[in-house]
């Protein structure tokens, strides 16, 4: 289901040299592909088709048993489409702000899992 990748240019700037395009264009092809079986994206998307709505912080450590390693992934999955928010949620981790941005698997996330072969 992953469509072409449209080229940002957010990892080079405004006036780039070739070799300066080249390297950012490969970083985000690289980060903003196609999911990749048993990738951290995969592994954290995984997790929010199992619950309706969660953390970041509980994704990665359902995915991880870490609350903070794969954080991020959810970013990069919202920004992929394929999770969307949904409110606010207290934060499950020791550390850090008491509550913190829930999200939800979209319908375009499920369609990546059974791509993958998880559903």
């Amino acid at each position: 289901m992953s469509e072409q990748l449209e080229i940002t240019g957010r990892f080079f700037g405004p006036s780039p040299t070739e070799t300066e395009r080249e390297s950012g264009t490969a970083i985000e092809e690289r980060e903003f592909g196609p999911l990749r079986q048993g990738s951290a994206g995969h592994r954290v998307l995984a997790q929010y088709n199992l619950v309706i709505h969660m953390t970041s912080y509980a994704a990665s450590y359902l995915a991880s048993g870490d609350y903070h390693a794969m954080r991020r992934e959810s970013t990069r999955l919202l920004v992929r489409g394929l999770l969307e928010k949904d409110g606010v949620l207290p934060n499950p981790a020791p550390r850090g702000r008491p509550h913190v941005d829930a999200y939800r698997i979209t319908p375009r996330g499920r369609l990546e899992l059974k791509v993958l072969g998880d559903v």
